[in-house]
């Protein structure tokens, strides 16, 4: 293994740590409105999740290490809900006194529809690599997770440019902090994603 791959499979073990810690700190240091915070955490935990298959794809390559591959095969619908979480972690830090409702459960959909296609391809999971059936499912799953996300990436920066209109038109400075954190957080997540 070259030194670059070990730099990368220590990020890899670092950067799902960190995640892993912060999601932990975030949920118990919760103020007044909690969602904002789980929803901060539950995100970290995907993220964390997803370095973690990086990281594990990496041993397995280099070291012949065996993890039971179902496990991460049903770990993919975590990644359908990343647009969905930052969505709704934009609006619950920009709508003072927020409150969760049962109609927001909608944006959860597609993350139940690919966990039961999932659940019901599971016994492809340990097939060879050349069956056809589980690599098409895979590969739709695949791109409807990123048409969502970045479905909601658009939502999610015309929902923020909305904020941002109403804040200059009412001239609320107090609004600043939370525009420019907003703005950060959808760079990140355009960067990473």
């Amino acid at each position: 293994m070259s030194p670059g791959e070990l730099i990368f499979i220590g990020f890899c073990s670092l950067a799902a740590i960190n995640a892993i810690f912060f999601a932990v700190y975030i949920w118990f240091k919760r103020d007044r409105n909690i969602f904002p915070g789980i929803l901060l955490s539950l995100f970290l935990v995907c993220i964390a999740f997803r370095i973690f298959k990086l990281f594990t794809n990496e041993l397995q390559y280099y070291y012949d290490i065996r993890f039971n591959i179902n496990t991460f095969f049903l770990l993919i619908p975590l990644f359908s809900l990343y647009g969905p979480i930052l969505f709704l972690y934009i609006k619950a830090i920009s709508i003072k006194g927020f409150q969760f409702r049962f109609i927001q459960l909608l944006h959860l959909v597609p993350f139940l529809l690919i966990f039961i296609v999932n659940i019901i391809n599971q016994q492809n999971a340990n097939l060879p690599s050349d069956n056809q059936r589980h690599y098409i499912i895979f590969c739709v799953e695949i791109s409807v997770i990123l048409i969502q996300f970045l479905i909601y990436l658009i939502i999610s920066n015309n929902y923020f440019r909305g904020l941002k209109k109403k804040s200059i038109t009412e001239k609320l400075p107090a609004e600043k902090a939370i525009l420019n954190w907003i703005r950060n957080v959808i760079i990140i997540i355009r960067l990473s994603g």
